[in-house]
């Protein structure tokens, strides 16, 4: 049996094999039933390809990526339609070129456990997809994540305002030089919503940022002149067609200098 040729260390990275099964559509598009299975050869040469986070897009599979944690979150279990329960956390990665955000799902959420912020990990038969308009990383029971001794390299690229552009998410830096009221409103859902717009500054201009839901507190300990660095922060055009960022569910906000 090929679970045989796996467990035995036969059937590896690198084997060259013949597959005979049913093809059939599946979660994430055609998926090979395997009904035989016979070894050609080893390819002693064969090396698995690390993607740049840059270069990942959404629909992409089988995605092997390098990189640094930054952020942990807690894992989550949840009930699914058909009565069983699932795990569910998730990471932050970056290398030179970019950070993504990694969801991992049953037993590669427990990997959670062992990891830790600065860390730097290799993420293997991950796929890509779109999540409001951002292309995460997701790892299943077929995917892995595994430590790395390597210090992958990661920078936060702070943007001038004057570069900020529509349609993107910036990391800045700026001076705080207003606040406006808390303003609440309320969801189709039913629930309450909270908004509370600042504007900031930096040597090359000025810029409105609205802070969303639980980001508003963020405001409870601010002062004008104050020095503040926001990340993840969603660029797009607000009224009088002038570009404001929107602090929400993925950003994260810090005081720098009171």
């Amino acid at each position: 049996k090929w679970t045989d040729m796996i467990q035995d260390g036969d059937l590896r990275l690198g084997s060259v094999i013949r597959v005979n099964g049913r093809i059939k559509e599946g979660y994430r598009g055609l998926e090979l039933t395997a009904e035989k299975i016979k070894l050609i050869r080893q390819d002693s040469g064969f090396e698995v390809k690390d993607t740049l986070i840059k270069d990942i897009s959404d629909g992409m599979d089988a995605i092997s990526v390098k990189g640094r944690i930054l952020e942990i979150g807690d894992v989550r279990v949840f009930s699914r339609k058909n009565g069983t329960t699932g795990k569910v956390g998730t990471i932050m990665i970056g290398d030179i070129t970019g950070k993504i955000r990694v969801t991992l799902w049953d037993d590669r959420a427990l990997d959670i456990e062992s990891l830790a912020v600065g860390n730097s990990v290799r993420i293997s038969n991950a796929y890509a997809k779109k999540r409001y308009n951002v292309v995460e990383l997701y790892v299943g029971s077929h995917g892995q994540i595994e430590p790395i001794d390597e210090d992958v390299p990661y920078e936060e690229k702070i943007t001038p305002i004057r570069d900020i552009r529509p349609d993107g998410f910036y990391n800045v830096i700026g001076d705080l030089i207003g606040i406006e009221p808390v303003h609440e409103f309320m969801r189709k859902d039913g629930s309450q919503g909270r908004v509370v717009k600042i504007r900031i500054v930096d040597a090359t201009g000025k810029i409105n940022v609205s802070l969303w839901n639980e980001h508003v507190d963020f405001t409870k300990e601010l002062d004008l002149g104050q020095t503040i660095k926001i990340t993840d922060a969603f660029a797009k055009v607000g009224f009088n067609n002038e570009i404001d960022l929107s602090v929400g569910w993925r950003s994260n906000l810090e005081l720098l200098k009171k």
